[in-house]
């Protein structure tokens, strides 16, 4: 199971702490339960494609995090293709969730500004803001991967 979004660093996070229960469910997460997940606005472009492991869920099913920079595609593949010949996971059994089509202006700037500049206060400001717009919608996207993987769909 691999949550991506941009920078990796924000969104795909955020879903992969509901995932496993990290974070509550029916409302936004607080600044303070966000900054507990371990790459939660850490990551540099240097992490881009460098995939991030949570743990297992109550399924059992490995569940990671990865940054593409705006270049899904070859790093689905690389990684696909990473863990299906040196990790032995068949391509069929990996389920990936892109969340970069939620991504709002706030965490675009707010991402720019915390990561890129190293203006944390204000950038981390508007990354929950905008994660509070989001959150309906992306808890609602990981209770579908939840429940697909309650019912075996995978992939």
């Amino acid at each position: 199971m691999i949550y991506s979004c941009f920078g990796g660093t924000h969104t795909s996070p955020m879903a992969a702490g509901i995932h496993l229960g990290l974070l509550p469910r029916g409302r936004p997460p607080t600044l303070e339960e966000l900054d507990a997940l371990p790459p939660f606005d850490r990551l540099s472009l240097q992490d881009l494609g460098r995939l991030h492991l949570w743990g297992h869920d109550r399924h059992g099913n490995r569940v990671a995090t990865v940054g593409h920079g705006g270049r899904l595609e070859p790093i689905r593949t690389a990684v696909v293709s990473a863990l299906s010949t040196g990790g032995g996971t068949p391509p069929e059994r990996i389920r990936w969730v892109d969340t970069h089509d939620l991504l709002t202006p706030a965490l675009r700037a707010g991402g720019f500004l915390s990561r890129r500049l190293g203006l944390a206060g204000p950038g981390r400001l508007l990354v929950l803001r905008g994660l509070t717009q989001i959150h309906a919608a992306l808890e609602q996207r990981v209770q579908q991967v939840l429940d697909d993987l309650a019912a075996g769909r995978c992939g």
